[in-house]
């Protein structure tokens, strides 16, 4: 059974936001936004089919070559989640080209799996739209945005919408990963293989 996997006095959001900053430089309000809803919900839903999941990983991977950085990153001050980049499932070029399209799916395969054991239980409930605005003064004292993001930031928060990155975080930056728990971050290698 799935449980609460946050412990939320100990995420310090500051920090998770700066590190995204450094990382990210040119996001918008709704990249720091979803990065504030992984921090605290993880993946966020559960997985119809790990099979289909595993294929999209797969599509996301060969379809997008660009490079994401970083490989791993801590979203949750070690005890929430963090995001793993896809490219962290890339096999090595030596490998001929079937066997390492058969190494993807499977390493795309146990990675689904993984984000399955990471969605939280949600009778455990986290409410977003508070921990949003309970985040807005941080993210006040690190960055400045417009008055109309913000409006469309919140009115997003108050839906409780799973949103996407911007059109600018997503031609920049070239965001292909998934979110897990970050009891995997140590072993993630070990997991994989």
């Amino acid at each position: 059974m799935r449980k609460d996997n946050t412990n939320l006095k100990v995420i310090d959001i500051k920090q998770v936001i700066s590190l995204e900053l450094n990382q990210h430089p040119e996001l918008k309000l709704i990249d720091i936004y979803k990065l504030v809803f992984q921090a605290y919900l993880g993946p966020a839903h559960l997985l119809a089919d790990t099979n289909d999941s595993a294929k999209k990983i797969m599509t996301e991977i060969l379809l997008h070559p660009e490079p994401y950085k970083p490989l791993k990153q801590d979203i949750g001050s070690q005890h929430g989640f963090f995001r793993l980049s896809l490219d962290f499932l890339v096999p090595v070029l030596q490998l001929k080209k079937e066997k390492a399209i058969s190494e993807l799916y499977r390493k795309s395969f146990l990675l689904a799996e993984l984000m399955q054991e990471s969605v939280l239980d949600f009778t455990y409930n986290l409410d977003i739209t508070k921990l949003w605005k309970e985040t807005i003064p941080v993210i006040q004292q690190l960055i400045v945005f417009d008055l109309n993001e913000w409006q469309q930031v919140n009115t997003i928060a108050e839906s409780k919408a799973i949103p996407r990155h911007s059109q600018q975080y997503k031609t920049l930056y070239n965001p292909k990963y998934r979110v897990l728990k970050y009891q995997f971050y140590d072993d993630i290698e070990k997991l994989l293989q």
